[in-house]
Formats: C-alpha cells, structure tokens, sequence
C-alpha cells in the first residue's frame, strides 16, 4: 500500500500572494470592464491589495536579500558613486574637452582632459629666455619676500662672533676674519678664520654656550667650513625669506632638458634650488610632524611636474582618503581619473596599475628593451606616459583598508620602477 507523498506547507508570502494577487486581479478586471456599480469598491481593494503586498512580501524579502548579498550591494554603491562622480567631473566646465584616457598598454584606466596646445608644457629649448610672464608659469604668484632683510654684513657678523665667543669662556683677541656668507631662505652660514690656540673642537666643546650667548638655542650650529683653518656658525634668519615656485622656473627648465621627471624639492641652506629627477628616487615617503609643511612639499612636487611634463608625458593617481588635500587638481589634464577618496575605490585602481604595469612588461620584452625611456626612444610613434602614484595618509589608508591595499602597494614599489611606476 503505498503512501500518499506529503505536500509541502504553503508559507506566509506564498499565501498573501495567493490572496493579494487574486483580488488584485479581480478588482483590476472589474476596473478594466469599467462596471459603474463596482467601481468604487474595486479601486479600493485594488490599492489594499498592492499596499498590503509591498508591506508583507516585497519589503520583508527585499531586506533579506539585501542582507544576504550587502557586500555586493555596498560595492555597486561604491562604484556607482564613483561613476557619477566622474560624469560630474568629466562634463564639468573645468574639464570640457575632455577624452577617454587610454594607457600607451591598451587598457582604459580613467579619464583625462585634452591639452589644447601640446607644446605648452614641453620644457623650453637650452639658452631660451624666460619672460617674467610666460606660458604656464606666469599662473606663479610672485614672491612677496624672496629674501631675508635680517642678512648680517661682514663687520656685523664679526663683532658678533667676537662677543659670543669672549662670553663663552674662550680666547679671541680681535674680531675674526669673515671668509664667507652663505645665506637661504631660513639659515646662514658664517665662515671665518680660525685665531690661532683656538681650535674647531673647542668651538664645539661649547656649543651650548655659544648658543645661549648668540640667542638662537635651537638652530646655532657649529660646524667645519670649506675653508682651510676654519669654522662655520650657523644662525637662523630673524626674518626667513620665503620660497615660491616662480623664483626657480629657470632652473626648471633648465634641469627639466636632462631629466625624465624634474620635481622642485626647494632650496638648501645656501638659496641654491634643489632640483631632483624623480626616476632617480623613484620611490619617495613624505614625512613629518603636522604643520611642518608636507602637503605643501607634495603641492610643489606635483606642479613641478604639470608645468615641465605634458599629459602625453606623465600622469597622476592621486588617493586622498580625507578628500581635501587634492581636490585642487580635479580637472588637471594629466590625471588619470579624478582624485580617488574610496579606499575600495583607490584599492581598485591600484589593482588596474598593477595590471597596467605587467602589461609593460610585456611590451618591453617585445621589444628588447629594458626600460620605459629606451622603449620610448625605439617607438616615437607608440610612446607610453610615466605613471606617478601620490597617496595621502598612507598610514590611515592602512588602517581602513590594509589587506585591500598593501599587497598591491608592495608589487608597485617592488617591480614598478623600470616601467615607470613611481
């Protein structure tokens, strides 16, 4: 005798369906034969029908499977605000103009604007001359104090030394003589000849005391000279001067001739420009205590590099997870999408970058050639950009998203420099 197979039980949902859709249909088809008796009566159960579905079923098992699939629902947030995001800022009238960017590798990384004349970024020819307003760098500011008013004169620094060094405890029977002054923006160095019975060691043994007499206990220094038989003081100006990027445009242009990616560091403790070719790094960790200045190192490295390289030339990524720092530079030409301040975002195009640089990997065995800039002098025609990586907050950017992101940071930094990733 065989036994009946068991039916399995109707659930809640699939019973207000049941319910719900068949007075829906029943109240939607006396609607529909337009019958003047039921007509009121039918487009109220229609709408208790629908409205008693949406609460019962629809939302209840919405939130379920929105529950069950959030990570997938969270990512296509992610990337749908990202989306937006750069529609917004492509179609932006800071960035009109503006077409797909493809890397020289083939794949499509972002977007970036079109230059309307190519040479205005191409560094200036050896013996140009540069106009006070000129191309790109007339967007300068002038400096308001290019140098420190608080300069000290021979005769001034002499007396001064003198006094410091009787006050000290140490022999001096008249005022030294002064071989050099060598001033920069925030320091200057005093050389002068070393009397005789007075020895550098002993100038040293008293730093301390030097220090207070002269008033500047923090930054005095006393260190050798390039001069034979002497020493160095080195003081800090009462008044610093300041340095702006305008002051070392001709420097640029001049050091941008021989490299691949000058950068403006500064200037040292003698005014003279510091000018570094950034492939010769290639990797670079910006340190510091807050409000000692990074964001404005960085600000200087990157314009640097916007004014003497064209997009064709190089191009950023920049991350800013606190989304203040570059906000600046939405719209510059060579980004490659705008300033990413996701971390699932940033993660993502640091992934593309990796693949981008396996890519040119492979081009480069092609071709025989070991580097970026051999494969673009045997391929004028196909000649692909430097890549720069800026991110901001590294360390925050860690915290938040650390197994998303350092993998990929290490493979970059590891392998990225003879494909141009810095």
């Amino acid at each position: 005798m065989s036994v009946p197979e068991s039916q399995p039980k109707e659930t809640f949902s699939q019973f207000v369906n049941r319910i719900t859709l068949t007075a829906a249909l029943l109240s939607g088809g006396a609607l529909l034969f337009d019958v003047a008796e039921l007509n009121a009566v039918s487009l109220q159960i229609f709408r208790y029908s629908v409205t008693l579905w949406v609460v019962l079923v629809a939302l209840p098992n919405g939130a379920q499977w929105i529950w069950k699939h959030k990570l997938k629902v969270v990512a296509g947030f992610v990337i749908a605000k990202q989306i937006l995001r750069e529609r917004e800022w492509r179609w932006s009238p800071s960035s009109a103009g503006s077409s797909e960017g493809k890397l020289a590798a083939g794949g499509t990384i972002g977007s970036i604007s079109e230059v309307p004349d190519g040479k205005m970024n191409e560094p200036m020819k050896p013996g140009a001359t540069l106009p006070a307003e000129s191309g790109p760098y007339a967007l300068f500011p002038p400096n308001p104090r290019p140098h420190s008013s608080s300069l000290l004169s021979p005769g001034q620094a002499a007396e001064l030394i003198f006094n410091t060094v009787q006050l000290a405890g140490l022999k001096m029977d008249e005022p030294p003589e002064i071989l050099s002054i060598d001033a920069g923006p925030t320091l200057q160095t005093i050389s002068f000849r070393l009397p005789a019975r007075l020895q550098l060691s002993d100038l040293v043994k008293k730093r301390d005391d030097l220090a207070n007499h002269i008033g500047h206990d923090r930054s005095f220094e006393v260190t050798s000279s390039t001069h034979p038989s002497a020493a160095a003081f080195v003081l800090p100006h009462e008044e610093r001067a300041f340095v702006y990027m305008r002051d070392m445009t001709r420097d640029l242009i001049a050091f941008a001739e021989n490299a691949q990616l000058p950068m403006v560091f500064g200037k040292d403790m003698e005014g003279k420009p510091l000018l570094v070719d950034l492939t010769d790094l290639p990797h670079l960790l910006v340190a510091g205590a807050t409000g000692s200045g990074k964001s404005v190192f960085i600000n200087g490295l990157l314009t640097s590099l916007a004014t003497a390289r064209s997009p064709q030339q190089v191009q950023f990524l920049l991350i800013d997870p606190k989304m203040v720092e570059f906000t600046m530079y939405t719209g510059l030409p060579h980004l490659i999408s705008p300033p990413v301040t996701d971390p699932k975002r940033a993660s993502l195009m640091l992934k593309k970058l990796v693949v981008e640089m396996e890519n040119r990997y492979q081009r480069f065995a092609a071709a025989g050639v070991r580097n970026l800039l051999q494969y673009n002098r045997n391929h004028p025609q196909e000649q692909m950009p430097h890549i720069v990586t800026v991110i901001d907050e590294y360390a925050d950017l860690m915290v938040i998203a650390r197994a998303d992101v350092e993998e990929t940071v290490q493979r970059l930094t590891k392998w990225g420099e003879l494909p141009d990733f810095t």
